[in-house]
């Protein structure tokens, strides 16, 4: 099938979530780090499966402990 736009992922999200982003995002780079985050998840996905869903929706696994633990 031949798709005359590019997919989208569209979510709602709080009024904090959107005030945060928009303060912290530079201009132009939502869409780099979002690109990077979903391929980061399918990457998980596709290595944990439905684990890696659980854990990161429950939040027992939380980007900044990932990182905190490759900076040891």
């Amino acid at each position: 099938m031949v798709r005359d736009n590019a997919p989208r992922l569209n979510i709602e999200i709080s009024e904090e979530q959107d005030k945060a982003l928009r303060e912290l995002i530079p201009w132009g780079m939502k869409h780099h780090l979002f690109s990077a985050i979903i391929d980061e998840v399918i990457v998980l996905l596709k290595e944990h499966g439905e684990i890696a869903i659980t854990a990161i929706a429950c939040k027992k696994v939380r980007f900044i402990e990932i990182l905190s633990k490759k900076e040891k």
